[in-house]
């Protein structure tokens, strides 16, 4: 197993391709979609000239007292923090279904080289994609792909909105960056406790990898069996 995730496909992109924020509307639980939608309206209902910063709206007579005034900014904060939760929960949804293969990603990289051709990009590559949904672009590490153009994977038939139900992996196939922490473990000692395993772990992830983020220490110690079990299986079959 190599120490790298797998590199971009050269293949040509769906003519009926979409961009990426029309994708996860389509293809993520409509549950998350509407939650963010719901999310996002309220928000936006607080922003005066498109603008966080600026105090929130306020509707009533004049003269606010400091009281009425804290009170909307903490409706303000709650409202934001509602919205970020809802965009997080939606973004993890659509990375599930790139990593499972069900959602097709194509990009042009942009950085840190110019590549003039789109490109597929790995499902491997899906748990660890950062979306920038304003300029239809996601970010791999130090790479970034833009004109990003989505469409039904594998195993789908129809170009059909998404179940609740995220697509299970397929057998054997270890996605990123847990795929990179099996490379890892492989030909180490298994240190006790956990919590000392997982540390070392995760530190020669940051090592090998400074310009990505990393997964939590918890979550390193909470998949260590099967990190360890998937680790032994590859030096076998080596």
């Amino acid at each position: 197993m190599s120490a790298e995730p797998s590199v971009p496909t050269a293949e040509a992109a769906p003519i009926n391709g979409l961009p990426l924020w029309e994708a996860a509307a389509r293809y993520c639980a409509k549950r998350l979609v509407k939650e963010h939608q719901a999310a996002f309206d309220n928000y936006r209902s607080f922003l005066i000239g498109g603008s966080e910063l600026e105090l929130p709206r306020m509707r009533g007579p004049g003269n606010l007292t400091l009281m009425s005034l804290l009170v909307s900014r903490e409706v303000f904060v709650a409202a934001a923090r509602r919205h970020s939760r809802a965009l997080a929960d939606l973004e993890t949804d659509f990375r599930r279904h790139i990593a499972a293969g069900t959602v097709s990603v194509w990009g042009v990289q942009v950085e840190p080289t110019l590549d003039r051709h789109r490109t597929r990009l790995s499902w491997d590559w899906g748990d660890a994609l950062e979306f920038d949904w304003e300029n239809n672009a996601v970010v791999f590490g130090k790479h970034r792909f833009a004109s990003i153009s989505c469409a039904i994977g594998p195993g789908r038939s129809a170009l059909a909105p998404a179940s609740a139900a995220v697509a299970k992996r397929s057998p054997g196939r270890p996605t990123w960056p847990i795929a990179e922490l099996i490379e890892i473990a492989r030909g180490r000692q298994r240190q006790r406790p956990a919590q000392v395993e997982a540390r070392e772990l995760l530190a020669i992830f940051r090592k090998r990898h400074p310009d990505l983020t990393p997964p939590a220490e918890d979550s390193i110690k909470i998949k260590l069996g099967k990190i360890y079990r998937a680790a032994k299986q590859a030096g076998e079959q080596a």
